[in-house]
Formats: structure tokens, sequence, C-alpha cells
């Protein structure tokens, strides 16, 4: 049976019908057999009684009259039928009277047998007894005379005649159910292909589809039966295959190739799909990420949260969450996303979920940015009147020096007055650099002549007899690319780098600097995309206590410093580092261990040529002259002390306390020049005054003067009359060279 099962359809069609017409061909034959059989019975029987009536007929007068030679003589005549083996006529004695026996018959009759089938045939009650037995016929016919029975004939036939009726029947229908089943055979075979071979070519097409996703294949077939039914449905199946596919493709294209991660969930947690997006901001391949659950990826959710957690999935739209996930490299990466249940043939957790590391660090940009902005409105006023003040402390020493003798004992006080009116001036520098507005003079400069110069300058000496533990290793590329920057912004940052790397050695140490041409193409660490091309690197590495990690997110935060104030730093230092090489378009990354030292890197962008600026050495002499100027403050000691400067170096002096006041005088007089402070309040600022002194002075030569920030106010001055702008405090040489510098300027 479990053959049958194993057979191909084609076969079982086949072997079913052979075997249909095998069992009825018996059937038939067995009932033809023995239909035939008993009418070969009866017929042998008829013809039998047929010679036997005609034997008795002619035996009875033998008989009667005890003729012997007459009886042998009728016995003999049966001989003509062969079937007939013995025969035997009987008195009314039942006395043998005469007999007869063919010669080619089984040796002998035993008596007692013949005497047993007499036996059996007188107990028949019909006159004519017939009985068959295996070895043949018997028959025992009375003899009558006149109505009398004067005795009795047997007769024993033999079956061969009846046996070859038998088998010649038997061959002729053997012979017809041959051809019977041949033809059977042909016509099931020949049928079967009408059932089978389409079965097998849908049998087939269902692999080819399989094997090969082509869900557009149509099958065809003539005829409207079940078959072609089952061939509609097939194709029906099979559009409707495609289109879910066709669906399936897109969705699954979108879901790898969207930016956000994607992931299949189920109860137990078992991650059982995830996209693209998904595996990469795992920094895993798609099997290993199927091998995780989400507890692997999902620190701080237990087995009970996770329970609770499904619930309230299950039971709502969507869970919004903000999480770490852990990455295969042990890293924690930011995301934010929801949780979205799925009903399909078991519960799923759909979890849709993006990298938000770039957002938080925008965020902290911002955050920065706003307090840099709050913090710039607050120190931009505080500024401007602290080097309003800043200016008699810085300048008047200057004046007073001049006209001292070299061995006076005011000297010393007056240079200490003015060294630390300008350490003050350097320090609301600082604090104006929290404004992003501060001037920036732009220019090629050489790095490594930038570090050296610092290297070589009185403040690093200084550094170092505070320090003199510290071992310093210098790995500066010799042909450096050249990078445009602001000298005084870029000195700052080396200054505040190597300070503070020498600081955070308390024990000693090694700092190492080094610059280096590099290309970058790659993400930095805190930036979401990166300018590429040709930059120079700037590294300052120490050995020191290193940074811990919640002091790294503040770092660069004004005023946040771990050293004590007013005594080694202001916490302005990075806060400069930042702004400075955000404003140089420039990148910077910190890479720091507790315990184990930090290393800052600054990438500059390099400029493929250009001339390295050269600093002009300025002397009083450069700044003396004769011309006629106008100075312009609403600050009575910034007056006089800008008179007192430029008469010191043999100008003609006026002043003016306010714009209105400057627009008057000048509409009786013509100056050469003004000193114009750009912040007077109350009333016209330095822009509106020089757009009403243009009016009637078109050209007016100008040098604008602020204890604040360049401003779009400043620029726009600048525009309308091309003045230089110089920042208060400022000192003779400074003030002097302004002045000199725009006079000689060719209009």
């Amino acid at each position: 049976m479990r053959s049958f099962r194993n057979l191909s359809l084609r076969k079982k069609l086949i072997t079913i019908s052979m075997l249909t017409a095998v069992i009825v061909l018996l059937l038939t034959v067995l009932s033809l057999l023995i239909v035939e059989t008993i009418k070969s019975k009866n017929l042998a029987i008829d013809k039998l009684s047929s010679i036997g009536h005609i034997a008795c007929l002619h035996s009875g007068a033998a008989l009667t009259f005890n003729d012997t030679k007459t009886a042998d003589a009728t016995l003999a005549a049966i001989a003509t039928e062969p079937s007939i083996l013995y025969a035997s006529l009987y008195d009314e004695q039942e006395r043998v009277f005469a007999s007869y026996k063919r010669a080619s018959s089984s040796a002998g009759f035993v008596p007692r047998k013949i005497e047993e089938r007499m036996h059996l045939l007188q107990k028949m009650p019909d006159k004519e007894k017939v009985l068959f037995q295996k070895d043949g016929f018997h028959l025992l016919l009375p003899v009558v005379v006149s109505q009398e029975i004067v005795g009795s004939l047997y007769i024993h036939a033999g079956l061969s005649l009846f046996y070859d009726r038998l088998y010649t029947y038997l061959i002729l229908i053997v012979t017809i159910s041959f051809l019977a089943l041949l033809i059977a055979y042909l016509l099931s075979a020949q049928l079967q292909k009408t059932i089978s071979t389409p079965i097998q070519k849908l049998a087939d097409t269902m692999v080819e589809v399989s094997k090969n996703k082509q869900y557009s294949v149509q099958l065809k077939y003539k005829g409207s039966n079940e078959i072609s039914l089952l061939y509609q449905s097939f194709n029906n199946m099979l559009q409707e295959i495609d289109e879910r596919d066709r669906d399936l493709l897109l969705t699954q294209y979108s879901m790898d190739h969207a930016s956000d991660g994607i992931c299949w969930i189920d109860e137990q947690g078992k991650i059982t799909n995830a996209s693209l997006g998904a595996c990469k901001l795992l920094k895993s391949t798609k099997e290993q990420v199927l091998q995780l659950t989400i507890f692997q990826v999902w620190e701080q959710l237990s087995q009970k949260k996770w329970i609770k957690f499904w619930q309230e999935i299950d039971a709502s739209q969507g869970v919004h969450f903000a999480i770490d996930l852990l990455t295969k490299e042990g890293d924690n990466i930011p995301v934010e996303g929801s949780c979205h249940a799925v009903h399909l043939q078991q519960k799923l957790c759909c979890m849709l979920f993006r990298d938000v590391s770039e957002k938080k660090t925008m965020e902290l940009q911002l955050e920065r940015s706003q307090k840099l902005e709050a913090m710039g409105i607050l120190v931009g006023g505080v500024a401007h009147d602290l080097n309003n003040i800043l200016s008699a402390l810085t300048s008047y020493p200057e004046l007073l020096l001049l006209d001292l003798p070299e061995d006076s004992k005011l000297r010393v006080p007056l240079q200490t007055i003015e060294t630390s009116g300008l350490k003050a001036a350097a320090i609301v520098e600082d604090m104006l650099t929290l404004t992003r507005r501060n001037k920036m003079v732009m220019k090629v400069i050489d790095l490594n002549h930038s570090i050296l110069e610092y290297l070589q300058s009185p403040e690093y000496e200084k550094l170092l007899e505070y320090h003199s533990n510290i071992v310093l290793e210098t790995d500066l590329t010799e042909e450096v690319d050249l990078i445009t920057a602001s000298p005084v912004h870029m000195a700052k940052c080396i200054m505040n780098l190597i300070s503070n790397g020498v600081e955070a050695m308390v024990t000693g140490g090694k700092l190492v600097i080094r610059t280096e041409n590099i290309f970058l193409e790659n993400e930095l660490p805190g930036y979401g995309s990166i300018e590429k091309g040709n930059y120079v690197l700037f590294q300052v590495t120490d050995s020191g206590v290193g940074i811990s990690e919640e002091d790294l997110l503040q770092i660069y935060d004004p005023f946040y410093t771990k050293k004590k104030m007013g005594r080694s730093g202001t916490g302005l230092g990075m806060t400069i580092v930042w702004n400075s090489v955000t404003d140089h378009g420039g990148y910077i990354t910190v890479e720091t261990e507790e315990g184990s030292g930090t290393s800052f890197s600054l990438y500059f962008p390099a400029v493929s040529s250009g001339e390295t600026c050269q600093e002009t050495v300025i002397t009083l002499d450069d700044c003396i002259g004769n011309e006629s100027v106008l100075v312009i403050d609403d600050v009575v000691e910034l007056r006089t002390m800008a008179s007192d400067m430029l008469t010191k170096l043999g100008y003609s002096v006026f002043t003016a306390a306010s714009g209105l006041e400057a627009v008057e005088f000048l509409l009786e007089k013509k100056v050469d020049i003004l000193v114009l402070d750009m912040i007077m309040p109350p009333g016209m600022d330095g822009l509106d005054t020089y757009r009403k002194i243009i009016e009637t002075h078109p050209g007016q030569k100008v040098v604008i003067a602020s204890g604040f920030a360049e401003t779009e106010r400043v620029k726009e001055l600048q525009r309308l009359g091309k003045g230089l702008f110089i920042k208060k405090p400022y000192n003779l040489k400074g003030l002097g060279g302004a002045i000199r510098q725009e006079l000689e300027r060719t209009v």
C-alpha cells in the first residue's frame, strides 16, 4: 500500500484502470466459465442420454430372447462415441447380460466401484438416472419392452471431450481478455494524459515558480472541466501572490533603505526580523541581529519590564521611548522611536527607532549657542563699559612714561598700572569672544610658526617655571600646509591648549605637540557631516589626569573650569578654542581617559597657496602728523585722553560730546579725519552720526572706535566711509597708526 502511495499520479491512474479492467474481466470470465461448464455438462448428458436410449431400444429384444450376441453388437455400436469408456447391460435380476469396454481406457473396472455407482444410481428417483463424478458421467437407463422393464443399461463416459470443449472455450476467453486488457491499458494510458499531464504540468509550474519567483506565469487549458477550474484558480492565486510579492518587495525595500531602524519582536522578546538600517545602527549583520533578544540591546529592560511594556503596547496605538541601544562593539547609541502591536498569525511588536546622536549633539550645540548668546548680551555691555574704563588705565601710563626720565621712581608703578590694564583688557577681549562678533583679521599663516612663536614667548617660559617636571615633545610636519586664520585667535588656541595640558599633569608628564597634513572624508566624532578636503591637524596630547565623562560634556561651556578661579584660569579658555575653531570653519575632537591623559585634535582647512603674514612694526615716529582731528565720544575722560594722545603726536585736535554736537561743529568747520565712537547713548550712535556728516562732507575720512565688538552697524559704517575699526582700550601707537593709515589711504 505504501508503494502504491509513492507512485506517480500517471502510474496510479493506469494501475487503477488496469485493476478495474482485470477485476471486471475476471468476473466476466468466471461467469462465462460457470455458464459454459453447466452448458457443456448438460450437452454431454443430453448426448449420452440419446445414445443410451437408442441402445436400450435395440437391447430390449436381446434381453427378451436372451440373445447376447445382439446385445454385444448393440453395445459395440456405442463405441462410435469416443467419450464412452464402458457400458453394461443388466437383466431383470441385475446380472450383467453384456458389457463393452473401450480398449484405450484405464485398465479394468473394479466391480465394487461399479456396484457402488449402480447403488447410487438406483437410489435416484428418476427413471433416467445420471451421476456426475470426477472420473466422468455415469448413466443408468431402464430397458423397456411393451412398457415393462426387462433390464437396465449402464454407461460410463469420460470427461476428455468435456474438458476439450472447456479448454477451447477458455483459450478463446483468455485471448479475448488479453486483447481487452491491452485495449484497456492503451485507453487508460491515453486517458490518463488528459488528467495527469495537466496536473503534472501544474506541479512542474509550481516548482518553477517557487524556485524562480516568477509569479507572472499563466497556465492555459482547453476545456471547461474541473482541471480548467483548477488552472484558473492557480492563475488567480499566482496573480494575487505576484501583487502581494510586489507590495512585499516595495515594503522590504522601503524598510531596508529607511534611515530609521525597524525591528520585529515577538512576545518573548526575540528579534524575528530587522531592517538594514537597524543592523547598521547595531553594527551587526542581519544574521547576528536575528540571534539577539531585545534584552541584549536594551540593557535597562528586564523580562518583567518587557511584559509590562508589551501590555502597554498592546493596549495602545503606540508607545514612544528614548533609550540607549547597545551595539555589538559595546557602544551605547541614543535612539528615539515608538513600538506598535501588530496582530498577524502571532502577536508581534514593530519597533521603529532612529539614531539621535547628531540631534543630541545639535541640541548641545544649540544649548551652548543659546548660553553664549545670553552670555554675550550680558558681557557685551559690561565689556563696553570696562574698555572705556580701562582706556585710561592703559593710555595715560603710556603718555606719562614718555615724559618721565629713565631713572624716575614713578616708572615702575606706571608700568605696573599699564601692564595690569593690558591684562584686564585681554580678559575683556576673551569675554567678547563669547559674543562671536569680535573682529577677526584673517591672514594666511604657517601654523608651525605660530606654535614655535608661543613656545619662545615669556608666557610659556613663565608656565614652565611653575611646572618644571614637564617634558615637551614636538612633532611638527616640516612642510605643513598654510591656513587662513586670525593670528590673534590662533595664538589664543595654542596658548590655552598647551597651558591646559601642562596644568593637567600635576605630578609631571609628557606633553606632545603635533601637526600634520591630513585629508578628511569620513565623519568625525561629534559631527554629523564634515566638509571633505585637505586639513592641517594641530594636536596637543598630555599624560595627565584625563577628563571625566561628566566634565567632557561641559568643557566648552563659558566659565566652566576645574581650576581655581582667579589663580589659574577664568573658565573661558576652551570656550575661546571652540569658538575660534568653529569661526575658522574647522573641527575639534577630544580623546580622553581618566588617569591616562587627554588629546585634543583641531582640524583647520588648508589653503593651496598664499603669502604668510608679516607683521609691520610701527614706531611712534610713524604715527606723527599735523592734520586736524575731531574726536567724537560721549565719555569726557575718553575725549580728553584721546585729545592728549593725538596732541602729543602733533595733531590739531577738536572734541565733540555727541553725534549731534559733531554734526553742528562740522557745519561751520572742516577736519581731515574723525575718531568716532560707535556707541553713544542716548541719541545718535556712530552710524547715524556719520550718515549725517557725509550729507555735507561726502568722503569724510573716519576711524571707528568701540569698546564692544565689531557689529553689523560698524560694517555698514565702514561700507559708507571705508574707515578703519580700532578697539578700546587703544594705545598711542594703535590710535596714531590707524589715523595715519586712513589719512594716507587714496580715495
